[in-house]
């Protein structure tokens, strides 16, 4: 009986990272997008997120197509 809670319980975490990654993966793009770079920066962005999910999302982080700052 505890192997079947066991295989419950990492299940269960294993779909909760997923849909964080996926969370994370999706608010990155849009982001990205709405960035002011080329249009081949946004392309090859979006494909890195995808391509390598946990180093895109990490080297988007700092390396990423950044939003103008409004001054006022």
């Amino acid at each position: 009986m505890t192997d079947l809670f066991q295989n419950v319980y990492t299940q269960v975490g294993g779909g909760c990272c997923s849909l964080i990654w996926l969370g994370l993966t999706i608010w990155a793009m849009v982001h990205t997008l709405s960035s002011r770079a080329t249009v081949a920066a946004k392309v090859l962005w979006i494909i890195g997120l995808w391509l390598f999910p946990v180093c895109g999302l990490i080297l988007w982080f700092f390396l990423g197509p950044r939003q103008q700052r409004v001054v006022y």
